[in-house]
């Protein structure tokens, strides 16, 4: 269990909608390697603990967490949508992430997407579940929805190395923006 404090930071408005895989915000500190992986057990918790117990982090880093538990995806509730994430900040003032991308909503995955496909049923709840409402609510359009891959400045390798921070970022070789598309399409709230 982890301590819950209370975060009073807020931004002024949502711009973006950026997903990204978990492996993205692990730190060169130790985390349990089975969360890493595929596989269909609650990793969540851990992953709380983590950001939070282990790296001392003042909230989490991300707006929604979506993983495989069993045979499904489970959506779980990080920070309110109107605070800002900790790890776009940070990725945002050493120079690796564009600074338009400072006012977005980090969607994390717990899945490795340099290692694993992307399953139609991840992308029919993120859609479904989260994203559609994120576009209605915040008067966006898919456009607007990002692979963190795509908002690297063009020099992120060095901007990274050359910062302070441990990120250990993994570029994603198994993405396909457009299931996820798809699916926008599908389930769009009118």
């Amino acid at each position: 269990m982890y301590q819950i404090r209370n975060f009073r930071r807020f931004r002024r408005k949502t711009e973006y909608i950026i997903l990204t895989h978990a492996r993205n915000l692990q730190e060169k500190m130790y985390i349990n390697n089975e969360v890493l992986r595929d596989n269909k057990y609650y990793t969540w918790g851990i992953w709380q603990k983590y950001w939070l117990d282990d790296l001392k982090r003042q909230a989490l880093p991300c707006h929604y967490f979506v993983e495989r538990i069993d045979t499904d995806y489970v959506v779980f509730k990080g920070l309110n949508d109107f605070q800002p994430s900790q790890y776009i900040e940070d990725m945002v003032s050493a120079g690796v992430i564009k600074y338009d991308y400072i006012n977005a909503i980090l969607i994390v995955i717990g899945d490795d997407f340099s290692m694993n496909t992307v399953e139609t049923r991840l992308m029919q709840h993120l859609a479904d579940k989260v994203v559609t409402g994120l576009l209605r609510t915040h008067e966006l359009d898919f456009t607007r929805v990002k692979y963190i891959d795509e908002c690297l400045s063009e020099n992120w390798k060095e901007s990274l190395e050359s910062s302070t921070l441990d990120y250990q970022y993994k570029e994603n070789l198994f993405y396909d923006k457009q299931i996820l598309l798809t699916n926008i399409n599908k389930y769009k709230k009118k």
